[in-house]
């Protein structure tokens, strides 16, 4: 039913760009422990995106560090997503316990602290009060942000299946949807538009975000991606039996793992988040 984008920011009282300008830029020691974000254990659209860029972005991922540094990613890791993430992990950042801490370290009144952050789009609505400074990254090498997708069900065996289809209905409507659109939400009804004083202003990078994509790596062949394929799974070896039951091995089973996972993501970056500080 919507999308949720999920960007990169800055804080716009201490820069006048977005300081970072490739995906690779967060590995580096400059920004170690300087990028903010939720921890993957309290949001798993986090692991989501890696698996999705694993899946499906790879080849870009890996023309990124090539644009970087000016060479091929050399590495052990079966992916070049399986490489930024745990080089991601490594350089320590600060995990907080939901988008709005998040947003607090990077733009909040006051901080001088030179963090980027990785929070939704809604969280924009604070600059209007004066609460934050945050500004929307753009131009970075491959993709500023994800979206993350969450659909519509009816529960089977309603009572009111008719009553439930027309809100669905009314939902995809552009009056339905007014209230997710104001924060960035973004209808699957292609005829509607985000509002022109959307805060954020993510309508116009649109592009620029890693779309979701709900189809198994399998189904739509192995271009794009590094390393290992087998019936068009990215793979250490073929796949197990029963792989195309459970899901294509290199999704999120593979990830649970590997040191990228949401728990080993956060003990590598051995840090807290400052709403953990604060309910001390």
């Amino acid at each position: 039913m919507v999308s949720s984008p999920n960007v990169l920011t800055y804080n716009t009282t201490l820069y006048k760009e977005c300081p970072i300008k490739n995906l690779w830029d967060l590995t580096d020691p400059e920004w170690k422990g300087k990028l903010a974000m939720q921890d993957p254990l309290g949001k798993p659209s986090y692991t989501d995106w890696f698996n999705q860029m694993r899946s499906h972005a790879d080849d870009k991922v890996a023309a990124a560090y090539e644009a970087k540094y000016g060479k091929k990613l050399e590495t052990d890791a079966p992916s070049a997503t399986e490489a930024f993430v745990t080089a991601l992990a490594a350089n320590g950042p600060l995990l907080t316990d939901s988008d709005s801490a998040a947003a607090d370290a990077v733009a909040a009144n006051g901080q001088t602290e030179p963090f980027v952050g990785l929070v939704s789009a809604a969280k924009f609505r604070d600059n209007e009060d004066g609460k934050l400074t945050l500004g929307l990254c753009n131009g970075v090498d491959p993709f500023i942000g994800f979206l993350n997708s969450t659909v519509g069900l009816i529960v089977k065996g309603t009572n009111s299946p008719n009553a439930a289809k027309l809100f669905i209905h009314y939902a995809m409507t552009g009056e339905g949807i007014a209230p997710q659109g104001e924060d960035g939400k973004i209808s699957s009804n292609r005829t509607v538009q985000l509002p022109a004083d959307e805060p954020s202003g993510i309508s116009k990078h649109l592009g620029e975000v890693l779309a979701y994509d709900p189809r198994p790596a399998w189904t739509i062949g192995t271009a794009g991606r590094t390393g290992r394929t087998s019936g068009g799974c990215p793979t250490r070896s073929d796949p197990p039996a029963g792989a195309f039951r459970r899901g294509c091995p290199g999704l999120f089973q593979d990830f649970t793992a590997h040191p990228c996972t949401a728990v080993q993501f956060g003990r590598r970056s051995g840090r807290r988040g400052i709403a953990d500080d604060a309910h001390e």
